[in-house]
Parts: structure tokens; sequence; C-alpha cells
């Protein structure tokens, strides 16, 4: 056993005093207290560390939802043709902005910046940078002409009818969504009354006009310092750019807007098709070659020409059949279908660029097609002198395509077109005409840039705000 007591040199045993184990005891204590303190300071620190972390990641990331928000609009803006910046917009305590610029061939650039919780006082601040390849698309109407339009008795329009004039309505006529939900039922003038006319959406004595589904619109264009006048029909507005209202049918009345500015009732660019690249690709058709070019041989049929000059028509014979096989065919003289002629079983595009004569393109009674109940089949006047219209459309045709007449189109009656018409004049649609709008046009025909279809994101990258 180890002795407690210490012997020094004379032989007295030593005994360490008290007061030095208190000493050590204290100095343990102190240093004790001073790591505990440490210790705790450090995790105060550490929370508070963290919780300034947390508070700037969640900051961060809410401006960078903003920044993201701008560019999923942006790109809903451009399937619609707005091309345009956006300005300052609140988004859930954030603020985000959008700039647009062309960065090649149908390209855009999207730079999107968002701030929390705004860009004045900005705490965080995130930007996105999106290029987008955007494709042509046809447009969404089913009617747009530049110059007056007639919409006959008891014709119904499924789909939007947009129009540089005015536009006249007869009796019971119907308009209603193209498909079941789509909400295009609208009815969109360009008309100024500052340039010809009071009124720019005109029902006569005996004219009504039903709306099928609720929640569209009638809006009437007015380049005038005036504010427009949104209100419900029949409403006291002080103008008669839409008269009479109360020939529209009180059942799912539209939201009536006179003196309208919105892009809805900018002025039309038509044709929507790019005329340029469909003759650019097309096979022409001309006095010396039809034979071998439409007939595929010797034989003057299905197809004869009435004259070799420029008043020449091509004409389908009556009870025959073409096949335009996928073609586009440009044809140098006016086209006519003789009644109960064919086409089919492919589908194509016709174009006229020239001649002369009263129509450029007419189709007589009882067309019909080998495969469907409709024929498939573009038609398209881009050019020529034609005394009555560009193309007409007599009695019981059944047609799915584009149809465009750089002046004017007619249609008779018992008329149903499932696609787009254009008429670059006046367009008439006498009694019990059908169109349809549908973007399943035959041969995928290339459109304009400003009607977009698919928008392609190529690349997708944060950038420094």
């Amino acid at each position: 056993m180890i002795n407690d007591r210490i012997t020094t040199g004379r032989g007295r045993a030593f005994k360490p005093a008290r007061g030095s184990e208190s000493g050590a005891s204290l100095v343990f204590a102190l240093f004790l207290m001073l790591f505990l303190t440490l210790i705790s300071f450090s995790l105060v620190m550490l929370i508070s560390h963290e919780v300034k972390s947390s508070t700037k990641l969640y900051l961060s990331q809410q401006a960078l939802y903003a920044a993201e928000a701008g560019v999923e609009r942006k790109i809903a803006e451009l399937k619609e043709e707005y091309s345009s910046d956006i300005a300052l917009t609140d988004f859930f305590g954030a603020q985000y902005e959008v700039s647009v610029s062309a960065a090649g061939t149908d390209q855009f650039a999207i730079v999107s910046k968002g701030y929390v919780p705004n860009k004045a006082s900005a705490k965080e601040a995130r930007a996105v940078q999106v290029t987008v390849l955007v494709t042509p698309g046809a447009p969404e109407h089913a009617l747009g002409f530049s110059g007056t339009g007639t919409i006959g008795a008891n014709s119904t329009i499924f789909g939007t009818i947009r129009s540089n004039s005015i536009i006249t309505i007869g009796s019971n006529v119907k308009i209603t969504e193209s498909s079941l939900g789509k909400g295009d039922a609208s009815v969109f003038t360009a008309h100024n009354p500052q340039d010809s006319g009071v009124t720019s959406i005109n029902l006569p004595v005996g004219a009504s006009l039903e709306f099928l589904v609720p929640g569209q619109f009638m809006r009437c264009r007015n380049n005038s310092l005036v504010a427009p006048d949104s209100h419900a029909r029949q409403s006291p507005d002080g103008t008669d750019q839409i008269f009479s209202e109360a020939r529209v049918k009180a059942t799912n009345a539209p939201t009536i807007v006179e003196n309208d500015n919105s892009p809805a009732t900018d002025p039309l660019d038509i044709p929507s098709a790019d005329l340029d690249a469909l003759l650019e690709t097309a096979i022409n058709v001309t006095t010396s070659n039809y034979i071998s070019v439409i007939n595929g041989g010797d034989l003057n049929q299905p197809w004869v020409l009435s004259a070799e000059d420029e008043t020449g028509i091509f004409s389908l014979l009556a009870n025959m059949n073409w096949n335009p096989d996928g073609g586009t065919y440009n044809f140098t003289r006016g086209v006519e279908f003789r009644s109960n002629s064919s086409v089919g079983a492919g589908e194509g595009t016709v174009m006229v660029s020239s001649g002369t004569s009263d129509y450029g393109i007419e189709i007589n009674s009882n067309l019909g097609s080998t495969e469907l109940d409709k024929v498939r089949l573009n038609l398209l006047v881009v050019d020529g002198e034609w005394a009555l219209r560009d193309i007409i459309f007599n009695s019981n045709i059944y047609l799915s395509g584009y149809v465009y007449g750089s002046a004017d189109v007619e249609g008779e009656s018992n008329v149903e077109i499932e696609g787009i018409v254009e008429a670059g004049g006046d367009l008439v649609l006498n009694p019990k005409v059908t169109i349809t709008y549908s973007d399943d046009i035959p041969m995928e025909l290339p459109w304009k840039e400003g009607f977009s279809g698919l928008v392609e994101i190529i690349s997708w990258q944060e950038v420094s705000p």
C-alpha cells in the first residue's frame, strides 16, 4: 500500500494543505464552465448559421421558381404568337420579368429573372436563359378574311371567326367550339369604325346569332383613345359597333367588347400558309405537260383542257377519279371539278397561280372521295384574274383541308369544310354551310412565321441575374 505520508530529510512527515486541493478544483470547474460555454456558443452559432443558410436557400429557390414561371408563361405566349417581353410581374411573394430576342431562324432566346420579395429590394435573385425552337403551325381560327364576311342563314361555325372588316350575320346562325372543352367560339374583327362605317358586326332585321357554349366574346377594334367597353348583351354602351345586340340570343350570350385594343383584334396577316415554300416544292401543271403530269399517260382523261390560252380551264371530268397521291400541284390555269367527280385515295394540294376566267377554282356539286366521307384536299388560288370569285363551292361538297383565295371565296348551300378557310378579300357563305376548325390539315402544310405550333426547348441554363 502506498503511504500517503511524505517523509522529509529530517524524518518528519509532511501532509499537503487542503487549500491546494480547493484551488485545483476551482481551476477545473472554471475550465469546465469555459468549455461548456464554448460548446453552447458554437451550437448557437451553428444553429444560427443553419437557419440563415436555410432561409437563404428558401428565398433563392423561391426566386428560381419565379424565374421559371416567367419562362413557362413566355413559352405559352409564343404558342399564341406573342413574342414581346414580359414586364415585371408579381408571383406569390416574388416577381419576375422576361426578355425575348431572336436567336436564329424560328428560334428565340428567353431570359427570365426572378426576385424575392421584389426587384427593388431583392434579397435573392436568380435568372434562367432558355433557347427555344418555334415550329410554325396552323392558325387557330375556323374562318379568317381580310374583306367583308357574310355568314348565311342556318349556317354553323365550329371555331373562331376572325375578320379585318365588317361581318354580317344571317338568320339562325350558330357558333360553337370546334371540340369539347376547347372554348374557341368567339367572333373578332379588326374593323375600325373610324375608317369606314360605324357597325363592325352587323345583325340586320331577321338575323339571329346563337352561341352554343358559354364564356365566349364578340370583340370589335377601335384605334382611338376611347377605352375598351366590355359589357353584357344589350347593356347601354353608347356605341353601335355591334348592331343590334338584341339579335344575339340570350342563352350563353357572349361578353361584348367594343373599342377593343387587345391582340385578339389585331389585323390578320392572310394567308397563314407559306405560299413561297409551297410553290418551291410544287409540281407545275402547264398546258404542255398536263397529260403526263396529272393524267399519267397519253390519255386526255381524267383531266381535259378547254383552251391553250390564258382563258383555258383544267377540268376533272364528271364521274372520273383523280388520285393526287400526296402531291402539291401548281396549275397555271383555272381548275374545275365537274359534278360527281371524285378525288382519292391519296390526299393532295391544288394551287392555281395564273389564268383568266370566272373562277380560279370551281367545285361543282357532289365532289366525292374514294376513301373517306370528306375529300382530303387543300385548295389555294394565289394569283390570276378571276371575274367572279377566286374559289366557289357549289352544293353538296364535303372537304377536309385548307382553303385560301387571294381575293374572294364563296360557299353555296350544303357545303361542309373541316379545316381552315381564309380569304384575302370577301368571304360569302350562303345558307346551310358548316365550317369546322381542325389543324389536321392534309400534307402538313408549311405555315408562315407568327403562327406557332410546337415549341421545342433547345437549351435551359441558369445565368447570372
